[in-house]
């Protein structure tokens, strides 16, 4: 074997030693970094070296579990659930067996919980590995899911074009949609739903999906991607229906004006759900208040419906959003490719118009 070939084989068994041991690893970024002053706070923090070790009791002591808890209020569902395939892949690195909390405050959590559930994560899926939250606070080797983790990771290091923001590479979604084949899998409950419902709607037809990100786009946030004028979408749309190939068009939208340039188009061969709360002017609906029964989980429950229906369409015509980019994740993640898919990009705002709740 040369030198080089030699080398190369020595950089990828290192590589594989550090992936086992989380501590070496970031001991050796430390080593290699430390004349940067910044990356050694973030690295090392108040907290110790990226991972800090609890024990609860004597459970699971032959698993190290990794307990993520996040959730703030500015993130829609979908920038959530981008967050945390994150958090997962960086379990997934270490061999780790993830347990997942989405604390009260997150936007779709119901104060007396959703048929006795009362994480709203659980909601909607079940546990990623089937340890709960009681059985985590029982075990020997916890450790906790800290921001650094997915700020400073190697995936967006090592994976081409990454991602930033919005923007997501092609590389980038088939990781993230190995993770979700690994992880995520919905609860009996909301299997059966969303089997029915989508199925229902779409009834085996060849679709078109089309998602119109509407509402608080309008008001050209900082940093989010620039809204597209309805009428595009209406166009990208219209030429895939004429190719012939397809029978129907989806329409996922938070914007009544969008459902209405729609349907006066497509007519007959518009599907839409009849049960999403919708807006005419630029205020997000995931922020919405309405006197509805557990109005919170299920706008979460709509947006998941749209996401899950998009994913299943035949080609996707679709802004810069978290909903489409988790649409194609999620199609990955079920080992298909869009026959078509018409990606409608106008960049990202640059403006003193920062997001405010």
């Amino acid at each position: 074997m040369s030198i080089r070939g030699r080398l190369s084989r020595t950089k990828s068994d290192l590589y594989q030693i550090l992936v086992r041991h989380p501590f070496l690893d970031a001991l050796q970024y430390l080593v290699r970094n430390f004349n940067n002053k910044e990356q050694c706070r973030r690295i090392a923090g108040r907290d110790g070296l990226v991972l800090k070790c609890n024990f609860y009791g004597n459970s699971n002591k032959d698993k190290c579990i990794y307990y993520i808890r996040f959730g703030g209020a500015e993130h829609g569902f979908f920038g959530q659930f981008r967050i945390l395939l994150k958090y997962l892949a960086y379990a997934d690195r270490f061999g780790f067996y993830p347990v997942v909390e989405w604390p009260n405050n997150f936007p779709y959590a119901e104060k007396e919980g959703v048929r006795g559930i009362q994480n709203p994560f659980e909601y909607y899926f079940d546990q990623p590995m089937g340890i709960s939250l009681e059985d985590m606070r029982k075990s020997y080797n916890v450790f906790c899911g800290e921001e650094i983790h997915i700020t400073d990771f190697y995936l967006d290091k090592e994976i081409p074009g990454g991602e930033e923001g919005y923007m997501i590479s092609e590389a980038f979604i088939e990781r993230l949609a190995e993770i979700m084949r690994k992880y995520i899998r919905l609860n009996s409950w909301t299997e059966n739903y969303m089997q029915q419902e989508i199925g229902g709607l779409l009834q085996n037809k060849k679709t078109v999906g089309v998602h119109v990100r509407g509402s608080d786009y309008k008001k050209n946030y900082n940093n989010h991607p620039a809204i597209v004028p309805v009428k595009e979408y209406i166009r990208a749309a219209e030429r895939l229906m004429r190719s012939g190939k397809y029978e129907q068009v989806f329409l996922a939208t938070d914007d009544m004006e969008a459902l209405e340039l729609f349907s006066s188009v497509f007519a007959d061969k518009l599907v839409y759900y009849k049960d999403v709360i919708r807006t005419k002017g630029n205020v997000s609906v995931a922020f919405s208040k309405k006197r509805r029964n557990n109005h919170r989980y299920r706008l979460g429950l709509e947006v998941l419906r749209d996401m899950m229906s998009l994913a299943a369409c035949d080609g996707l015509v679709a802004g810069i959003s978290q909903v489409s980019n988790c649409a194609r994740i999620t199609r990955r993640s079920d080992e298909k490719n869009y026959e078509d898919m018409v990606i409608l990009d106008r960049g990202i705002n640059h403006t003193r118009n920062d997001f405010v709740r």
